[in-house]
């Protein structure tokens, strides 16, 4: 039998969350839709939620002192964002926005952090399935 509990969730981070890891996530996440040009984050602000895309694409935007633009990455149902709250980092150093229509779940900044300090995988930055994440 896998080490992994395998889910209905398309995110390939909680999917491959064991069973008790996600126990600690599940009653905190809340599903909703991503509509293109949905701010995730913004720039030198708080950072509010934790997003897990099912579907759809969010663009990293680095913006310059001089408030020059310019995408960074792009990111889809692999992980989690913005990743800097792993760092327990509150405040965001990136636009984030939805480039592409979908669907997730998110978690307040909070209870993130609650279920990261108590999830051994996560916590320790070891391999959650392949590939590794954090």
């Amino acid at each position: 039998m896998s080490a992994f509990h395998l889910t209905r969730y398309q995110n390939k981070l909680l999917s491959r969350l064991p069973g008790t890891e996600l126990e600690k996530f599940e009653s905190a996440l809340e599903h909703l839709p991503l509509p293109k040009g949905f701010m995730i984050a913004r720039l030198d602000c708080a950072i509010d939620y934790i997003y897990f895309l099912e579907s759809g694409i969010g663009s990293i935007v680095t913006v310059s002192r001089e408030g020059h633009k310019a995408e960074s990455g792009l990111f889809g149902r692999e992980s989690f964002s913005p990743t800097a709250a792993a760092a327990h980092t509150d405040i965001s150093f990136h636009e984030i926005e939805i480039q592409s229509q979908g669907h997730g779940h998110r978690i307040g900044l909070l209870p993130f952090w609650e279920a990261l300090a108590s999830s051994r995988p996560l916590a320790n930055g070891k391999r959650v399935g392949h590939p590794t994440y954090l």
